[in-house]
C-alpha cells in the first residue's frame, strides 16, 4: 500500500507541478495516519509482513552444496548435477535470479571469443537490442577461468553448453535421466527437448539447499545478495557492482561512462570465484554475457 501511495505521490508531482505531496504535506497528515494504523495491525494480525532483505549464502553453506552433490565440480557426469552448477554460476555470476528473466534465456546469449583487454576467450554482452524478447537485463558480468580447477566455471558452462539438446532453444534445459530416458555418459546430447520450467527455476535455490540440510532453505533472492555483499566486502565500487548484479543506472550516459573496464571485470570475477573455490586461483579467460 505504502509503495502505491508513493507511485501517486510521483505521478501527482510529476505531470501537475502543483508543489504538495500526499505523502508529507500535512494536509493529509491524518490519512497517512489511518494508513500506518492499518498496516501496522495487518502486520499483527500476521496478514503482511515487513520486508525481509535476504541474507547472502556463506561459504559453509556452499560447501554444504558441494558435499551434498547438488553443485557439482567440473568433471561431473551427471546432467542434472552440471544444470544446477551452471544455473548457480550463472545467477552468481551475471546476476540472472528472476524466473521470468531466466525462463527467457537462450545458449547463444553465450558466445566464446578473444578480447585483447585480457588473454583468454570471452562470452560477452555489449548492448540489449530491445523488443519483446529482450530480458530487461543490464548485467555486465565476466566469469575468468581457473586453469588446473576441479571448478572452472568457465569450464563447467563450456560443458553444459555442448551437451544442450539443438532442438530446445532454451538455455536451461531438462537434464536427462539415466532410468527414465536411458541415459548414457557417452552421449553427445544430455537434455531432453524441453525448457526447465519458471517456477522449477524460481524454487531451485529453496531447493537444493533443503536438500543439502540447510536450515531455513535459501531463496534465488540470496545468490544476488551474496554478488552484491562479497564484492562490497572486498570495496568493489558500486558502479562495478552494478554491472554484474544489472541494476540500472538513473541515466543512459551515466550507464555508459559507469561500464567497468576488462581488468576491473576481471578482479570481480575472480573476488567471487575466490569465495566459492577459496583453494583456486584465478588467470585470464573469461566469460561474459551477450544478446
Amino acid at each position: 500500500m505504502k509503495a502505491i501511495r508513493a507511485a501517486i505521490d510521483r505521478f501527482i508531482n510529476k505531470t501537475s507541478n502543483r508543489g504538495f505531496s500526499i505523502v508529507g504535506d500535512p494536509t493529509f497528515k491524518e490519512a497517512n495516519t489511518v494508513l500506518d494504523a492499518f498496516l501496522k495491525d495487518l502486520r499483527k494480525s500476521g496478514k503482511i509482513a515487513g520486508v525481509v532483505h535476504k541474507k547472502p549464502s556463506s561459504k559453509e553453506q556452499i560447501q554444504l552444496l558441494l558435499r551434498a552433490g547438488e553443485l557439482a565440480p567440473t568433471n561431473s557426469e551427471d546432467p542434472a548435477q552440471l544444470f544446477r552448477t551452471v544455473w548457480f554460476y550463472l545467477s552468481l555470476f551475471f546476476g540472472k535470479r528472476g524466473r521470468e528473466n531466466q525462463r527467457q534465456l537462450k545458449p547463444n546469449i553465450l558466445i566464446l571469443r578473444s578480447t585483447p583487454d585480457v588473454a583468454g576467450s570471452v562470452l560477452a554482452t555489449k548492448y540489449h537490442q530491445g523488443g519483446v524478447d529482450d530480458p530487461e537485463d543490464e548485467s555486465d558480468g565476466k566469469i575468468f577461468s581457473i586453469p588446473g580447477s576441479s571448478s572452472c566455471s568457465v569450464e563447467a558452462i563450456k560443458k553444459d553448453l555442448k551437451h544442450l539438446n539443438p532442438a530446445c532453444d532454451s538455455l536451461f534445459q531438462r537434464p536427462k535421466i539415466a532410468q527414465v530416458n536411458k541415459f548414457n555418459v557417452n552421449d553427445m546430447i544430455w537434455c531432453a527437448n524441453a525448457p526447465i520450467g519458471k517456477s522449477t527455476l524460481g524454487n531451485l535455490l529453496r531447493v537444493m539447499t533443503k536438500r543439502a540440510g540447510i536450515e531455513p532453505p535459501l531463496t534465488n533472492h540470496s545468490i544476488k545478495a551474496t554478488s552484491v555483499t562479497v564484492l562490497s566486502n572486498a570495496n568493489a565500487e558500486t558502479r562495478l557492482i552494478k554491472s554484474v548484479t544489472g541494476h540500472k543506472s538513473d541515466t543512459s550516459n551515466e550507464s555508459y561512462s559507469s561500464r567497468p573496464s576488462a581488468q576491473q571485470q576481471e578482479a570481480m570475477a575472480s573476488i567471487l570465484s575466490d569465495y566459492i573455490c577459496p583453494d583456486d586461483s584465478a588467470n585470464p579467460t573469461i566469460v561474459r554475457q551477450t544478446d
